[in-house]
C-alpha cells in the first residue's frame, strides 16, 4: 500500500484500516484520500483542499488596527478613562475644588485642635481639683476639738499631696498637647495658604478650559460665574478691599 504524498513524498503510516478516510499532508497541504492502493490525490472537483492557517496570506488577514506612535495601552486607557469623567476640564475642576475645601477647613480645624487641647487640660485640672475639694465634704470642722482638727488638717494636707502626685503625669502630658497644638496652629497658615493658592490655580485652568470647551451653555455660565468670584475673593483678600 502506498504511504507516500503524491505531490511531496511525505510519509504516513497508513493501513487498509483508512480506507476512504481523507487527510492533508502537513507537509506540501495537498488534500490526500486513502483508497486500496493507498495515498492518492483527492479528487479537486469534490470539494476545494483546505487552506492550513500557517499559510494564510498577508493580503487574506483581516487589517490589524494600528496604534500611534508612542502611545502605550496605559496611555490609552488613561485618555479613555478621562473621557468617561467629562474630560480635562471636568477633572481640573475637581481637583482644584478638592484642594481649595481642603485646605480651607485645614485652618479651622488646627485652631479647633488647639482648643480640644486647651479643654483637655482644664478638664484634668477639674478632676483633680473635684477629688481635693471631696476630702473636707461633709466635715463639720466648727464641731471638732482643736485637736481632732489639728489631725484632720494633717490628713488633708497628706491625701492632697497624694492627689497632686497622681495627677501630675496626666498634667504634664495635658500641658505637652496643649502647647503642640498651639504650635501647629501657628505653623499650619503657611501650609494651608499654599495649599489654597495650588487648589485656585488648578479650579481656574479648570473654569476656563470648562468656558472654552464645547460644554452645554448652563455649565459654562456656572464655569464663568464661579471664576469671577474667585478672582474677586482674592483680590479682596490681598488688597484688603470688602464688599458690602
Amino acid at each position: 500500500m502506498n504511504s507516500a504524498c503524491p505531490s511531496c513524498g511525505a510519509v504516513y503510516a497508513v493501513t487498509s484500516k483508512d480506507v476512504g478516510r481523507k487527510i492533508k499532508c502537513k507537509k506540501c497541504a495537498s488534500a490526500l484520500r486513502v483508497d486500496d492502493d493507498g495515498l492518492v490525490a483527492d479528487d479537486p472537483a469534490a470539494a476545494p483542499p483546505p487552506v492550513p492557517a500557517a499559510v494564510v496570506g498577508d493580503d487574506d488577514a483581516p487589517p490589524r488596527r494600528s496604534r500611534p506612535a508612542g502611545r502605550s495601552a496605559a496611555t490609552g486607557g488613561g485618555i479613555d478613562l478621562l473621557a468617561r469623567v467629562g474630560g480635562l476640564p471636568t477633572f481640573l475642576f475637581a481637583v482644584g475644588t478638592v484642594l481649595v475645601l481642603y485646605f480651607f477647613f485645614q485652618s479651622a480645624l488646627s485652631a479647633a485642635s488647639a482648643r480640644r487641647a486647651d479643654g483637655a487640660l482644664d478638664r484634668v485640672k477639674l478632676e483633680r481639683d473635684i477629688e481635693v475639694r471631696k476630702l473636707r465634704e461633709g466635715k463639720d470642722l466648727d464641731g471638732m476639738t482643736p485637736e481632732a482638727r489639728t489631725d484632720f488638717e494633717k490628713d488633708v494636707a497628706k491625701k492632697t499631696k497624694d492627689i497632686n502626685r497622681k495627677y501630675e503625669r496626666p498634667l504634664n502630658e495635658a500641658v505637652d498637647d496643649k502647647e503642640y497644638a498651639d504650635i501647629a496652629a501657628k505653623r499650619s497658615p503657611l501650609l494651608d495658604n499654599f495649599g489654597l493658592m495650588v487648589g485656585f490655580m488648578v479650579l481656574a485652568v479648570g473654569c476656563l478650559a470648562t468656558v472654552r470647551a464645547d460644554a452645554p451653555l448652563v455649565v459654562r455660565v456656572v464655569a464663568g460665574a464661579i471664576l469671577t468670584g474667585m478672582m474677586m475673593a482674592v483680590f479682596g483678600k490681598f488688597s484688603g478691599c470688602q464688599l458690602r
